[in-house]
C-alpha cells in the first residue's frame, strides 16, 4: 500500500471474481454506454460492483469455513447418538399424545 497524503491511501488490489473488469471495459468500448456511464459514476454503481466482486472473492472462504464446522459436526454426532435423540423424541410425542388422549 502506497500513502498519497493525509486523507487518501491507495491500495493494492487483485480482484479474484473477475467479472466486474470486463463489463466495465466492455461500457468503456461502447459509445453510448460509456455516456450513461458518466452519469451512473456519480450513483456509485462501479463502487458497487466492486463491492459485489470483493464479497464474492471471500465465499470459498465461507464454504470451507462452513464445511469444516459441519464435518466437526459430523464427528461429534455419531449415527448411534442420533438414533438416541430421535428415539427419545418419538418417546416424548407418545406420551403427549397419550397425556392428550387422556
Amino acid at each position: 500500500m502506497k500513502k498519497i497524503n493525509r486523507n487518501v491511501l491507495e491500495a493494492d488490489y487483485r480482484a479474484r471474481a473477475g467479472w466486474a473488469l470486463p463489463i466495465r471495459a466492455a461500457i468503456a468500448r461502447n459509445p453510448v454506454l460509456a455516456t450513461r456511464d458518466k452519469q451512473w459514476r456519480n450513483a456509485n454503481i462501479s463502487d458497487l460492483a466492486f463491492a459485489i466482486e470483493t464479497r464474492l472473492s471471500y465465499l470459498p472462504r465461507i464454504v470451507v469455513f462452513l464445511d469444516d464446522n459441519l464435518d466437526g459436526l459430523r464427528r461429534e454426532l455419531s449415527p448411534a447418538l442420533i438414533r438416541m435423540h430421535l428415539s427419545r423424541k418419538a418417546q416424548g410425542a407418545n406420551v403427549r399424545g397419550r397425556l392428550a388422549g387422556a
